[in-house]
């Protein structure tokens, strides 16, 4: 009996035959362990890629704020401005508008006051909102109205909802909602129909 024979060898193999197998398991461990190496590569990448992109989004991150304002109101004179602000960092592509009154969607601020029963104030001032870009920090008076017209829809507000929905520079969008303290992030903002407000 041939005393080199290694443990666990075949029957009648050769010594380089066994060399052989072990250089085989040898190769077939180091394959294993460069294929471990290259997944735990890939794992960090895709780890860091994902903390770049969170770290890109928060720096052009926009906040929508809408909601109204009686600054500059006197008891002579009331005033209200709906004011729209981008309190984030980032620009806001501002992509849909709706307002409503008791549930029933408005295209014009015209047809808002008429809803409410509100004579239609002469000389109100409006700016455009949607499909406009609010840089950060930027405020917009959507609208001021001044008079007993003022008056008369600051009292009616509980009645006027609005959803206004923006974009970031890289399309995460969100919707922001009268009553609801924080935009809610969505897929996609709604796209323009016959209820869209457009002024």
């Amino acid at each position: 009996m041939d005393e080199t024979q290694g443990m666990g060898q075949p029957p009648g193999s050769t010594r380089s035959e066994r060399l052989f197998a072990r250089i085989a398991v040898l190769q077939t461990f180091i394959s294993v362990m460069a294929l471990l190496v290259a997944i735990a590569a890939l794992y960090a990448a895709l780890v860091e890629s994902a903390a770049v992109r969170k770290q890109l989004d928060a720096s052009v991150w926009p906040h929508m704020l809408l909601g109204p304002s009686n600054a500059g109101s006197t008891p002579d004179n009331p005033r209200l401005t709906l004011v729209a602000v981008n309190s984030g960092i980032g620009p806001a592509k501002i992509r849909s508008l709706r307002i409503t009154v008791d549930g029933k969607p408005m295209t014009t601020w015209a047809e808002m006051f008429r809803a409410l029963e509100i004579d239609l104030p002469r000389g109100y001032v409006q700016s455009q909102l949607t499909w406009r870009v609010v840089q950060s920090g930027e405020r917009i008076d959507v609208l001021t109205v001044e008079g007993e017209p003022a008056t008369a829809l600051l009292q009616a507000t509980n009645r006027v909802a609005w959803q206004l929905c923006y974009c970031s520079v890289f399309d995460d969008c969100h919707l922001l909602e009268s009553g609801k303290p924080e935009p809610a992030p969505v897929a996609r903002c709604p796209a323009r129909d016959a209820g869209s407000f457009v002024q």
